[in-house]
Order: structure tokens, then sequence, then C-alpha cells
């Protein structure tokens, strides 16, 4: 920054205050499982245990967390082997300064690959080709190179000569649809079975689904980091508020869709979209009205609730195989 008559620059320091969001999720169904705001110079790696304990102790007897994908910032061998500890399998990347890295990467040279191969269309029209595109995986198992993996009682004394690591597992990825790395390739780490490299592979392709299906969506549809102000009260408020309805959403679509695979009450009742518009007009009389019909009311009420019944009606009538019927209603206020 130069200031009016001033020959040389100034420096000046500015000071960011703020947090950050800590997410662990079930990557299937996207719901969230625990969450933690965290001052935002905090080192992630230690929140990694308590996020597990969190979701776990969220999840009750309910269901029991077997395989986690974790991202890079996370890695820490002291917190990786407390997860081993607990019978829960992990997939994370390491790094390519890690002595772990480079020992797996020179073995994997010396390796037989597991190939995957498959064929996608390449162009439109009459130039489009096919393509081959294959990838090639190499599955080591019991490397001891990692010497901050272990209990924080033990790995202190890696320095000495009689130090012996943990084992840990690991896939080297040496060809990746056709494209051959120039740092001797990407490789994940594990605490699980590296026969079918492919398992680890697929299962840590998952974490793009927080990444798009969390953060992502979380910032421009759900406005997460618009906070309604700039206090820790708030901001702890507004972000677990807007992951419990981000949660409650997804829930309700995915309710919403086993409804939608078999026939429900309401579609078995409500047949047409007309007979639902005109308050049950159509419907045999032993048929009790659905609950929200009765909700309904003439007036300014009714045009609150006019517009999700038509589609809503209109979803479940699609499904159906019925075509709806688009219906104008003018009413005074």
């Amino acid at each position: 920054m130069k200031g009016k008559g001033q020959k040389e620059p100034v420096t000046e320091e500015y000071y960011l205050y703020g947090g950050k969001v800590l997410v662990l999720i079930e990557v299937q169904t996207r719901l969230p499982l625990a969450m933690k705001l965290v001052p935002i110079q905090d080192y992630e790696g230690k929140w990694l245990v308590p996020l597990l304990e969190q979701a776990q102790q969220n999840l009750g007897t309910h269901a029991h967390i077997e395989t986690i994908v974790v991202d890079r910032g996370y890695l820490d061998g002291e917190d990786l082997w407390r997860v081993h500890q607990k019978g829960v399998i992990f997939v994370i990347c390491g790094k390519a300064t890690m002595a772990v890295t480079q020992d797996a990467q020179g073995l994997a040279k010396g390796e037989r690959a597991i190939v995957r191969e498959r064929v996608v269309r390449r162009g439109h029209g009459k130039t489009a080709k096919d393509q081959r595109l294959r990838t090639e995986l190499v599955g080591l198992e019991a490397l001891t190179s990692y010497d901050q993996y272990g209990d924080a009682e033990y790995t202190p004394t890696a320095h000495r000569n009689d130090y012996v690591g943990q084992p840990i597992n690991a896939v080297v990825v040496r060809t990746w649809e056709n494209r051959v790395p120039t740092t001797g390739g990407t490789v994940y780490l594990t605490n699980g079975a590296v026969r079918d490299p492919f398992v680890v592979f697929d299962t840590y392709d998952w974490r793009s689904v927080i990444e798009n299906g969390i953060f992502k969506e979380g910032k421009h549809p759900w406005h997460l980091l618009n906070f309604p102000k700039r206090t820790e009260a708030a901001v702890v408020v507004h972000c677990h508020l807007t992951l419990l309805v981000m949660g409650m959403t997804t829930a309700f679509r995915l309710w919403q869709k086993q409804q939608a695979s078999a026939p429900t009450a309401l579609t078995e009742v409500l047949p047409t979209l007309s007979s639902a518009l005109l308050g049950g007009e159509g419907i045999p009389s032993s048929h009790p009205h659905p609950p929200f019909l009765s909700r309904l009311s003439t007036g300014r009420s009714s045009a609150l609730w006019y517009q999700p019944l038509i589609l809503i009606s209109q979803r479940q009538l699609l499904l159906k195989g019925i075509t709806p019927i688009r219906v104008k209603s003018t009413h005074k206020p």
C-alpha cells in the first residue's frame, strides 16, 4: 500500500477472526451426522476422533459406523491409530513428503497392478469414437514407515534404532484413465484390506459428496455464509440451524422417494388432481378426507396452501402415470 506523497510502500497487517465448519456425513443419503464449529486457526486433525464419537453417539443403537473417508487436512498418525482401535476402517490420501508415501510409490513400481478398463464415447455424430480408458492400481500391505501412526506413548520413540512402526496398508495409483502421473502416483492409506485395491479407490471417491453436497450446496442455495450477525452466538446458531434444515429436507426427500415407489393413502384416496382441488368431490364417501384438506379454507389462507398442493399432487400423479390437469383459480383477497 502506498500513501499520497510516500515513496516506500507500507505493509499493513490485518487480523481475521472467524471459524470453520467440520462436518461428518453419511455419503449415500447425504445426511449430516455430526458437526463442529471451531476457530479458523485450529488444526482439523485433532477433531477427527471427537467428530466420529459425536456421530456415533447421535446414531445410538440405530447404526454403527464401519468406514470413514477422511480429507487430507485430518492426516494425523495418532488420531488415525485411535480410529483403528475403535474398529473403524479409514481411507485417507497421503502427502507426497511422507516417508510411507515415497516407500509405497517405490515398491509399487515392481509389483503387479490390478487393471480396470472402461469404454467411453467421445465426440458427436460421425466423428464420435470409442476410447478405452485404463486404470492401474497396486495394493501394498503392512508398510511400517509411517512413524507417527501408533499410540501417543509409543510414537515419540520413533528416532530409536529398534523402533518398528505400526503396519498400515496403501493403494498406489500407477495409471488413472490412461494418464500416468509424473510424481509417482497418488497414495491412499488405509487400515482396510487392499487385495482388491479398487474397493479402496472407489471408497475414497465418495469424499467429493461432502464438497458438493454439503459445502457448495450449503453456501449458495442455503446461504451458509450469510450470518444474521457477526457474533459468535449468531454464527453458531446459524450454522447448526442451516445444517439441521438441510438434513431435514434431505430426509424428507428420501421419504418422498420411498413413498413414490409404492401406493400411498394419498394417491389411493386422490386418484386425480381435480378431486383434490374440488375438496374431495368425486371421492367415495367411505374414504375420509386427507388431513391437509381440512385445513384449506377460502380467502387469503387458501392462497398459502394452494400452489404447494398442486405441486405435490402433480408429482405424485406423474409417478402414478396419470396426466395432471392444469387448473386456474381466482378468489378475492
